[in-house]
Parts: structure tokens; sequence; C-alpha cells
């Protein structure tokens, strides 16, 4: 084999298995991570107008929507301080 051949083959299974153990948040198109990203913030907006159920309900859509995201983690965080503020 060629050393160009051996550099493409090496090059194709890194891809290939950096691909399959990324977290979805890295995979997330632009526009994944912008709508993430707005919900977040309104939901931040809304804890801080002290509109809690609303605020968890945007917190779950980035929850589920976008797991395994660092989005995800901060959201989930105020989950739990939500419900029990809420008392649920």
């Amino acid at each position: 084999m060629t050393d160009k051949r051996v550099l493409a083959i090496l090059i194709l299974v890194c891809v290939v298995f950096t691909g399959c153990g990324t977290s979805k948040f890295t995979r997330l198109d632009v526009k994944g991570r912008e709508i993430a990203g707005d919900w977040i913030r309104t939901a931040h907006l809304l804890y801080k107008m002290e509109d809690y159920e609303e605020a968890l309900d945007y917190y779950q859509k980035v929850s589920k929507g976008y797991p395994n995201t660092s989005y995800a983690k901060e959201a989930d965080k105020k989950i739990k301080k939500l419900n029990r503020i809420l008392n649920y």
C-alpha cells in the first residue's frame, strides 16, 4: 500500500470512530444549537421573573430535546430545583 492510501484509511477510521462516540451536542447542526440556546435563555429569564411553571416547561424542552448536552445538564439542575420550589 502506498503512504497516501494508508493515510486515507487512517483518516477514515478516525472520522468513523470519533463520530460514533460524540454527544448529541457536537452533532447538532447550527440551527439546533440556536434553538437549545434560545430555550435555555428563555427558561432563565422566566425563572428570574419567578414564572416557575413556564420556566420548568422550557427547561424540560431542553432536557428532552437535547439530551447529553451541556444545555441539558444545566436544565436538569434547574428542573430539580424547580420541582422542589413547586412541590412536584
